[in-house]
């Protein structure tokens, strides 16, 4: 037959509440004469969820081990008869804490010599809302917590504030006069009162006195903020004269001079390139975009290239390199604007596709388009360069475009074998409206 010692129980949380059953015996085999194995029952009703219920049987548990295994040779049954109160808080175990009931409340708000109006939202707790009138009829609703810990009315403490100030009526008026300004309206009840105010400049903000009282300034804040940014602007001569000294032609501005933002249009001493740029800009940056383009190519060119593989390039992308005079005449022929929309050009357009330009110079040499730079001396890299420059040019100079007309044509035509008469059927759909320009 199965021997049974003991048995434990566990029940899950449900509607009604939980139950646990806990089981605690002696270290010791002489102290189980004394002591026994301790099974205790934990139940508790639905109303602690989450982690107050979690809290609150760890606090029961923690209890029940303090007294079962404390140094006393006590009976444990009798320990607990003795000493039923929480070693925490001191509250009797299993004694709930009673909440102020409503008619205690309205009790403690009439004996501070107010007269209760009601729960607003009803009562449940100490955070509950509750409405009161005072002796001069002023309504105050305030939470029962704060109402316990200083109950007065709002309103009769702003008054008592305002009639111990310093401040009168007088002097303030007296402040505001002496700032050239008019008091419209608005109450003064302390120093964060809100007061309509029209300054000398004729514009009128409501403000508080406080804020009010500590300017400097008898400007209201948008006059004051306007004459401090004219006063930290460049002026215009100074503007022009700082773009000449860095080797630049100042040509104009493209619109009313406002300060940093305004933009402005200046030509470039060594390419005649004509740039547009801020005047934030290019005190910040005091070059022309198209000679620092050049700089960018050759720092970062052939072994300086942070991509550099030891010449493991294509031919095609190492000749590319040496257009950059065809480039910038193709731009200065044309005034730097664009043959079709007139505004600055950013992009230059081959009449004939640039790599069937570069198959056909090296079919005439007799060297294969998928050799790469390794493959060839630098005296030989030199001599190719030069010569493919002179071919390069016999096609004719390019044609100015701005990046996104360019990039237009060519997702039209694609990339290869572009001829000039598949630029003039681009030309002629435009006028037609056959394409849209990009905006």
């Amino acid at each position: 037959m199965l021997k049974i010692i003991s048995a434990k129980v566990t029940a899950s949380p449900g509607d009604s509440g939980w139950v646990q059953v806990h089981g605690f015996s002696p270290a010791k085999p002489e102290e189980a004469k004394s002591r026994g194995q301790l099974f205790a029952v934990v139940a508790s009703k639905n109303g602690k969820e989450g982690i107050e219920a979690i809290s609150f049987e760890r606090e029961v548990v923690k209890r029940l081990r303090e007294e079962y295994y404390n140094s006393t040779q006590e009976k444990t049954f009798d320990l607990f008869k003795l000493n039923n109160k929480c070693s925490a808080c001191g509250r009797e175990i299993g004694v709930e804490k009673q909440k102020t009931s409503e008619s205690e409340i309205i009790l403690y708000v009439e004996k501070s010599d107010f007269k209760f109006v009601d729960f607003p939202n009803g009562y449940k707790n100490l955070r509950s809302l509750i409405s009161y009138r005072c002796l001069e009829d002023h309504v105050t609703t305030r939470r029962w917590v704060i109402f316990k810990k200083n109950p007065r009315c709002k309103m009769c403490a702003n008054n008592d504030r305002v009639k111990n100030s310093t401040n009168s009526v007088a002097k303030i008026q007296s402040l505001i006069w002496s700032k050239h300004a008019k008091w419209l309206s608005g109450e003064y009840i302390d120093d964060t009162s809100i007061l309509e105010i029209e300054f000398e400049c004729g514009h009128v903000m409501n403000i508080p006195y406080y804020a009010f009282r500590d300017r400097k300034s008898i400007l209201c804040y948008d006059c004051a903020l306007k004459i401090r940014g004219d006063l930290s602007r460049r002026q215009p001569e100074d503007f022009i004269k700082l773009v000449e000294e860095k080797g630049f032609v100042f040509c104009k501005f493209l619109e009313d001079y406002k300060g940093q933002s305004t933009k402005f249009e200046y030509i470039c001493n060594k390419c005649n390139a004509i740039n547009i740029k801020s005047v934030a800009y290019f005190v910040n940056n005091q070059y022309c975009s198209i000679c620092y383009k050049e700089v960018v190519r050759l720092q970062h060119f052939g072994s300086n290239s942070v991509c550099w593989k030891g010449g493991h390039r294509r031919l095609s992308l190492f000749f590319r390199n040496f257009i950059s005079g065809w480039y910038l005449e193709s731009l200065k022929i044309n005034d730097y604007k664009c043959v079709i929309s007139g505004k600055p050009a950013k992009a230059v357009h081959h009449s004939y596709s640039f790599h069937r330009i570069v198959d056909n110079y090296l079919l005439d040499k007799g060297i294969s388009s998928k050799m790469e730079l390794n493959n060839f001396s630098s005296e030989e890299l030199n001599r190719m360069a030069d010569e493919f420059t002179i071919y390069h040019n016999s096609f004719g100079l390019g044609i100015p475009l701005t990046k996104k007309i360019h990039q237009l044509f060519h997702k039209i035509y694609w990339t290869t074998n572009n001829t000039p008469s598949q630029f003039e059927e681009f030309k002629q759909r435009l006028s037609s409206g056959d394409i849209k320009l990009p905006e």
